[in-house]
């Protein structure tokens, strides 16, 4: 779940950046995927230890968005490329990781089966 809703709020974003509506619908889903991440991220290390590769991931997660939001208020309210670049970018990789953690935990429930 946490993937698909960082996914559509790459969508929205993207439709907020070249065509200036849905600034709401952006926000809704910054705040939405700031509580999956967290979610996901407690739940990944109750499962991971904090040294294993994925409960590094699901613990830098929740601090990748705590940036993302930052970034995307300067970017909202002064609008430097670098810093909506900076935001686009971090999107991108808030992506990738919900991915790899979603991999895995598909990986780990087909050997259980």
């Amino acid at each position: 779940m946490t993937m698909g809703l960082i996914f559509l709020q790459l969508i929205a974003g993207a439709i907020l950046r070249h065509t200036g509506k849905g600034l709401h619908a952006h926000l809704l889903g910054a705040f939405l995927v700031l509580v999956h991440v967290q979610l996901m991220a407690r739940r990944v290390l109750k499962i991971y230890t904090f040294g294993s590769g994925l409960g590094k991931l699901a613990a830098a997660l929740p601090l990748l968005v705590a940036v993302q939001l930052i970034l995307g208020y300067i970017s909202w309210k002064t609008g430097p490329v670098i810093t909506t670049t900076t935001h686009v970018a971090l999107g991108a990789l808030l992506l990738a990781g919900a991915v790899m953690i979603t991999v895995q935990a598909f990986r780990s429930t087909e050997t259980l089966s």
